[in-house]
């Protein structure tokens, strides 16, 4: 069980408060980073994807992605940029598979 941490304090706190607090157990530290991130990331994920839907996908895709490699103890030193690099790679992939979108 993670300790409880308020939903205002998360807000308040980098990114890089954020990431330590996911390695130290602190689950909901991620709601927090999902909160700043992802309307930002569906702005970028739909320059290359038109399709709203496709652009969701990825956005979500990516959040389980960082997820993932937060949980297995990836070092991340810029949360940001790393975050729109899994985005970007994302839509390129989806880019690329036969009927991907025609940006």
């Amino acid at each position: 069980m993670t300790p409880h941490v308020s939903t205002t304090l998360l807000r308040t706190q980098t990114d890089a408060r954020l990431v330590e607090l996911i390695a130290a157990g602190h689950d909901r530290a991620f709601d927090a980073i999902v909160d700043r991130y992802r309307r930002p990331l569906l702005r970028y994920a739909r320059r290359f994807l038109h399709e709203d839907t496709r652009a969701e996908d990825v956005v979500q895709s990516a959040f389980v992605s960082a997820w993932t490699a937060l949980n297995d103890g990836v070092t991340v030193r810029d949360l940001r940029p790393w975050l729109y690099r899994i985005v970007h790679n994302g839509a390129l992939n989806v880019m690329k598979k036969p009927g991907g979108d025609d940006a």
